[in-house]
């Protein structure tokens, strides 16, 4: 699918393709854009179900009122993913150059994050990389920053930290 645009209401998905290239889903309550194997520069949003699920996501935006923004299966990049209730704001198994805020749960969560930045608004968890963290920022006020096995010169902006193994960072 290229340069289209899907809406549904309720539980249905607002776009549904193998890919999608420039297009844009909306969903009250299911996703807004699901694409089985890849999403470039496409938007998704949903009121309480994933803005955007994809295998690999490119230059992509996904945002929930309260379910995940955006959900890449094997990677993200460039890319931006938002929750404004419990939900993960972006999750991948690789995140390169990627964005993801939460307002209570985690910001970005993935194995592998280059250059990310995640933000949790309050009492979660910014930044989660379950393997490594390179070149990252994390921040949650009230929460944990940055969670990771290992960092790499990573910065955190505010809250605690859970690191293993810190490389080049106080």
């Amino acid at each position: 699918a290229s340069d289209c645009y899907g809406y549904a209401t309720s539980y249905g998905t607002g776009l549904s393709a193998t890919t999608a290239n420039n297009c844009s889903g909306s969903s009250s309550s299911g996703t807004g854009l699901s694409a089985t194997s890849a999403a470039n520069n496409c938007y998704g949003t949903s009121g309480s179900g994933d803005g955007l699920d994809a295998d690999i996501a490119t230059g992509c935006h996904g945002t929930s009122g309260t379910g995940n923004g955006l959900n890449a299966t094997t990677t993200a990049l460039n890319c931006y993913g938002t929750s404004g209730g419990g939900g993960i704001g972006l999750n991948a198994t690789t995140a390169n150059n990627c964005y993801g805020f939460t307002a209570n749960y985690i910001g970005l969560d993935t194995t592998t994050a280059n250059n990310c930045y995640g933000s949790c608004g309050s009492g979660g968890i910014g930044l989660d990389a379950s393997g490594s963290a390179t070149g990252c920022y994390g921040q949650s006020p009230s929460g944990i920053g940055i969670k990771a096995k290992i960092a790499n010169s990573c910065i955190i902006g505010s809250g605690t930290t859970n690191i293993t193994y810190k490389y080049n960072m106080p």
